[in-house]
């Protein structure tokens, strides 16, 4: 695997779009036996204005674009740098593009050379990095480059990382070569994976052997007792350094110890001065060891999984073999060998173009893979790949069980054994409430259950309950059995390949039928979809798109063809499925087939439910209806209460609920209301514990709230430019790491616009969500830039500060009321409405209330951080509800009257 000659190009532009942006910068490296030959580098004068956000990332300014070539000036010496040589890049199809469309507007005569991602090399090489961005890259592989977001420093730091990946690759096994051989064939990857030409005498991939470590079987004399765990010189303070002994850890310690050994529900707030973590791990995994039980933790990130997981980790050496745990994903997040093999030896037929390449970094992975967990495999990326990862994921509709000859191998198999076999599970909350849901139990049995952030449960379990339709639902599933711009491809094909001769005529017939009504169905859909669409722009605007009868009798929209057309697809998919099950050839192919049926029948079933649209306590609702493909028809049932009440609270021995953010006004009433513990159904014995923990830092010191007093009604038409004018003042002179929340896009747009320009004159980092790329890579910049400011949505809050990134000023530019189009939301008050109760005091309300708690709480994660929350609003003084609002920060706050007294105050 070898590339002798080859050039390293790195784009640096106005914009993402050929079409519209320009270059503003071009860097060439040429590479020969992996040596630097020559470079080429050119700043291009634009001829549209240049964005601050780019000259800030850059580092170019206006005066050097100003007085540099244009691109036509400098085409022919870069045409005669290029020659007819292979070019890489670092996500190819960007510079690709961008040099294509500049050459063709200045008539350059070039025909485009061959490119290669080096991206997607990376992918292959190192699965495992925690991402494949070229700033990632560099750092890992400690390259040396001299500057970030420059052209040539880029291009000469793509070229090197792209002759490591090579290397890397090279280094693989003889049987991941060669399948990576097969799948670049008649692509330009055949040039370096196609070299590869011995055959194995074997090309099924297998499950890399377990390298478990041997089990531990000593079980240590432990103390029962939390006592003996927590306080000074005990054994925690014993083996832990960084442990810090206070008195609200040791009061949560015990409430959940009671709560365990009693059994009941308590519901605690915790705060980021403790380590709730371990408080809550030490006392529930003592009862474990006690009572031989099973214990279900579950979290409601990413982030606070892998928390969670450091933690326990820390803590299994004092418990010895007492404690064995397993993390519990859903089958789907694991690899299917069968399926995966078969996709390799059949990939012309059952793999599109892009999917050859898309699979290419799962291969290398499965040689030293433990799990299988698609999760782990950040080459490929779930999120990403997730139409590809349909065709190959486990799941139990195309599953053989024991008739597999991976059986014995299977990733979710072992998964679920090592879940039997462990007293503490770990997951997280999406998974646990689809458990409750199931017929069949994804979990195995438990007697306790602990759920950190245990706020994100009911707006969860309302959307896990919930049904949708969408037209990539169907189109997804059926484009296994033929591909949609390639009929003749996908697993049909396969069967009438490979089905015995004396029956291929009879198959192919049946195949052809099926295809037919699949083209015919998502015709229909999309027809059914362009009907509704229609039928809302004549309505004319709404605050929402409720509906509360039939989606025919709403939106003049009749899904009578659309359903009696995925009835026939069904029966005729069936009766190809009963003729071909007996045959051992195929079976296994048949099966998958019966796996595609099972979830094209549940997509039917959720269709019809959403179209009748008058299920008593559930609310329907239409999302951007404009557009056929990314139509959302919505179901929810407006109450979880039964799941959890039926499910969980009747036959659970202990619940723990905890997260730093569960009472409102001091209460606790909102949660537990909404999770069904208020309930008369709830047995006695599970009548919660409420109590809001301590929290031992001094929070009026770290964090300062102020109160703008002197801008108009949030409601007043002159609000939005009097905000933007504060603003400009305020954070124009401030070195303050600033992020502003806005309620509304409209409202966020209108400050970037108002702003833009005033930062680009103290050269300081402006960032807007949705403007200026991804807001995981807008945080990245952020943490990297003092004086930054990031705008962004209030929704968004909570997931911004999981990153734990430092915000020294936080804008608050109106209070966070549910909007008019949150379906749910304003559904739940028309119902309290009808049972006379108050929709403001009991639902909108605390809805902000939440809100506005996740924004301010998470901007404290450490003992040393500082900041000042500025609230725009004026009405949490001026108005009698104002009144909530202040509880949450114990009515410690300053009122300010004049942007001279706001300046002097973050001044200091």
């Amino acid at each position: 695997m070898n590339l002798n000659e080859f050039i390293a190009i790195d784009i640096e532009s106005t914009g993402l779009d050929p079409d519209k942006d320009e270059i503003i910068e071009i860097a060439m490296v040429h590479f020969k036996d992996s040596q630097v030959q020559k470079t080429f580098s050119s700043l291009i004068k634009p001829q549209q204005e240049v964005r601050p956000f780019i000259l800030k990332l850059t580092g170019i300014n206006n005066e050097e674009l100003a007085s540099a070539p244009d691109f036509k000036a400098i085409s022919e010496e870069l045409i005669n740098f290029m020659g007819t040589l292979p070019m890489v890049a670092h996500n190819a199809i960007f510079d690709s593009r961008f040099l294509k469309t500049a050459l063709k507007k200045v008539d350059a005569p070039y025909k485009m050379p061959i490119f290669y991602d080096s991206l997607l090399l990376s992918r292959i090489a190192w699965p495992l990095m925690p991402n494949h961005r070229l700033e990632t890259l560099i750092t890992e592989l400690k390259l040396v480059r001299e500057q970030s977001h420059r052209a040539l420093p880029d291009a000469q730091a793509c070229g090197e990382m792209f002759l490591l990946a090579l290397e890397k690759c090279q280094k693989f096994s003889d049987l991941s070569k060669y399948h990576l051989a097969q799948l670049s064939k008649n692509s330009p990857w055949e040039n370096i994976f196609g070299k590869f030409t011995d055959i194995p005498s074997e090309t099924t991939i297998t499950a890399c052997p377990s390298t478990a470590d041997a089990p531990n079987d000593e079980k240590p004399d432990i103390p029962v007792r939390i006592r003996d765990w927590f306080g000074a010189e005990r054994l925690l303070a014993k083996n832990f350094a960084n442990y810090t002994n206070s008195n609200p850890q040791n009061d949560y310690a015990g409430i959940v110890e009671r709560n365990m050994f009693r059994g009941g529900t308590a519901v605690l707030e915790s705060n980021p001065g403790i380590n709730t973590a371990q408080a809550f791990l030490v006392p529930a995994l003592l009862k474990v060891v006690q009572s031989q039980g099973r214990l279900v933790i579950s979290t409601g990130s990413k982030a606070s999984l892998d928390n969670l997981a450091t933690q326990l980790a820390a803590l299994l050496p004092l418990f010895g073999a007492h404690i064995k745990v397993a993390t519990i994903k859903k089958r789907n997040h694991y690899l299917c060998l069968r399926k995966f093999n078969e996709h390799l030896q059949n990939h012309e037929l059952l793999l599109t173009s892009d999917e050859k390449l898309q699979i290419m970094p799962l291969i290398p992975w499965i040689e030293f893979t433990q799990t299988g967990d698609a999760s782990e495999n950040n080459g490929f990326n779930l999120n990403r790949n997730w139409q590809l990862w349909y065709k190959l994921q486990s799941d139990a509709a195309s599953c053989v069980a024991n008739d597999c000859e991976f059986a014995e191998q299977c990733f979710a198999l072992k998964a679920r054994k090592k879940a039997e076999a462990a007293n503490v599970l770990i997951t997280q909350h999406q998974l646990f409430i689809e458990n409750l849901d199931a017929d069949l139990a994804l979990l195995p049995r438990y007697e306790h259950s602990i759920f950190c952030d245990a706020h994100t449960l009911p707006q969860l379990s309302h959307g896990i309950l919930g049904k949708n339709i969408r037209f990539f639902d169907l189109r997804n599933q059926v484009k296994i059995l033929a591909h949609t711009r390639e009929m003749e491809k996908g697993l049909l094909a396969v069967l009438e390949q490979k089905v015995a001769e004396s029956n291929r005529a009879e198959v192919q017939e049946k195949c052809q039928s099926i295809r037919k009504l699949i083209s015919e169905c998502e015709k229909q859909l999309h027809r059914f979809f362009i009907r509704i669409g229609k039928s809302v722009k004549k309505q004319g605007s709404k605050p929402n798109l409720r509906y509360s009868y039939s989606i025919q009798a709403e939106y003049e929209a009749d899904n009578k063809n659309l359903l009696e057309g995925l009835i026939s697809f069904e029966k005729q998919t069936q009766e190809l499925i009963d003729s071909l099950q007996e045959n051992p050839e195929i079976k296994f192919l048949v099966k998958n087939v019966a796996g595609i049926l099972s979830e094209c029948e549940k997509f039917r079933k959720d269709l019809e439910f959403v179209c009748v649209g008058s299920k008593e306590d559930w609310v329907y609702w239409l999302e951007e209806p404009g557009n056929p493909h990314t139509l959302v028809m919505q179901a929810q049932p407006l109450s979880i209460h039964n799941l959890w009440l039926n499910k969980h609270y009747k036959w659970v021995q202990s619940t723990l609920f905890t997260s730093n953010t569960l009472s409102l006004e001091n209460n606790f009433d909102y949660f537990t209301w909404r999770m069904g513990l208020k309930s008369r159904n709830l047995p006695k014995n599970k009548t919660p514990f409420v109590r809001k923990v301590a929290n031992p830092w001094n929070v009026e010191e770290m964090r300062k709230v102020v109160v703008a007093d002197f801008l108009p009604n949030p409601s007043d038409k002159n609000f939005q430019k009097e905000m933007d004018a504060l603003l400009t003042e305020i954070l124009n002179p401030s070195n303050l790491n600033t992020l502003a929340l806005y309620t509304s896009q409209y409202s966020l747009l209108q400050s970037h616009e108002a702003l833009e320009e005033i930062f680009a004159e103290q050269q300081k980092l402006l960032l807007s969500q949705s403007t200026d790329g991804t807001l995981n890579n807008l945080l990245d910049l952020f943490r990297k830039e003092k004086g930054a400011c990031l705008l962004a949505s209030q929704s968004y809050a909570e997931h911004i500060f999981q990153q734990e990134i430092a915000v020294d000023l936080l804008v608050l530019s109106k209070l966070p009321f549910p909007s008019p189009g949150d379906a749910l939301v304003q559904a739940q008050g028309e119902a309290i409405k009808e049972r006379n109760g108050n929709p403001f005091r009991d639902v909108f309300m605390p809805t902000a209330l939440n809100e506005m708690r996740l924004a301010m709480d998470n901007m404290l994660k450490f003992s040393q951080d500082k900041g000042i929350v500025l609230i725009l609003d004026k009405r949490v003084v001026t108005e009698k509800y104002g009144r909530s609002f202040c509880s949450l920060w114990d009515n410690k706050h300053i009122v300010v009257k004049s942007l001279a007294d706001l300046q002097k105050i973050l001044l200091q």
